[in-house]
């Protein structure tokens, strides 16, 4: 999933999303990576990827 992508799914702004994952990615739950080439636009944009550990943290009860 792209920022933007995740950005039209919870309906806010660009920064707050990535202001929040770049925080996630501090704790280990999300890897942000950057790319060069959108397949779509050819822009660049930033990919995201939930990691191992923030997905034991999401199944923990």
């Amino acid at each position: 999933m792209t920022l933007a992508q995740l950005e039209r799914k919870v309906n806010t702004g660009f920064n707050t999303i990535r202001s929040n994952c770049k925080e996630l990615e501090s704790y280990g739950f999300l890897k942000i990576e950057s790319k060069e080439k959108h397949p779509k636009s050819g822009k660049p944009y930033f990919q995201i990827k939930i990691t191992e550990k923030g997905l034991e943290y999401l199944r923990k009860d």
